[in-house]
């Protein structure tokens, strides 16, 4: 290293840096078991493929392209938002926005995130998350104060797997004139199988040889690495 003054002076150091991998790499076999993601981050100006929308009551829908909200603090990129105080005074607005159906027959330690901002007008306007389990919706958030742009952290949904298991966020002005809400950064981690095992054809002989390199789907590991059979 080497430092220099305003008049041009300079002084030298030499450090030693030992760089330590310590992390140890984590594998998916065929068949095996994987970790799974579905996100959605709402950054296109249209409803993202697969989402939908339900109007309730009203005729003002979710809108998509921007993270302002109608008041308090906005969100720092693109949002799902319903803007209520543009939907005027005087209409009652009941709005869903529901994420497409995941088949997660048999998965384990499911966990749900998301972004959400609510800003209420006199105390009117709510928010509120559900999954559905299969036969009926099942609240997993319920706000109804004035909420900046917030995490909500994991939220463990793995009781109510199913094969169509779905997230639905629902706004409700209360038949009031309030200011909106807001859903971003979607986010749904999962544990499951990875698929099928690996198909093996006999020689003549009955036998067959496998690298295993066939029997490994991916590997996280920063350096290089290694495959081999016990």
């Amino acid at each position: 290293m080497t430092v220099t003054d305003t008049a041009g002076r300079t002084a030298t150091c030499t450090s030693t840096v030992t760089v330590q991998d310590v992390t140890a790499p984590e594998v998916f076999c065929v068949g095996g078991f994987g970790i799974f993601t579905e996100s959605e981050d709402f950054e296109g100006s249209t409803i993202p493929t697969g989402w939908t929308t339900v109007i309730e009551s009203g005729s003002a829908d979710w809108t998509f392209g921007s993270g302002d909200m109608p008041i308090g603090g906005d969100f720092p990129s693109n949002a799902a938002i319903f803007d209520d105080d543009a939907a005027g005074s005087g209409a009652p607005n009941l709005v869903r926005l529901l994420s497409p159906a995941y088949d997660l027959t048999d998965a384990s330690n499911v966990q749900l995130s998301f972004d959400y901002a609510l800003q209420e007008f006199i105390g009117n306007g709510t928010l509120e998350a559900e999954v559905y389990d299969g036969s009926a919706w099942q609240q997993v958030l319920f706000v109804e104060v004035d909420t900046d742009p917030i995490n909500t952290g994991d939220i463990d949904v793995s009781a109510y797997v199913n094969a169509a298991f779905q997230v639905r966020f629902t706004y409700d002005d209360e038949d009031s004139w309030a200011w909106g809400a807001g859903i971003d950064n979607f986010l749904l981690t999962y544990e499951a199988a990875s698929g099928g095992g690996l198909d093996v054809f006999l020689d003549a002989n009955g036998v067959a040889s496998i690298s295993p390199n066939d029997l490994v789907t991916s590997v996280n590991e920063a350096c290089g690495y290694t495959i081999t059979a016990g």
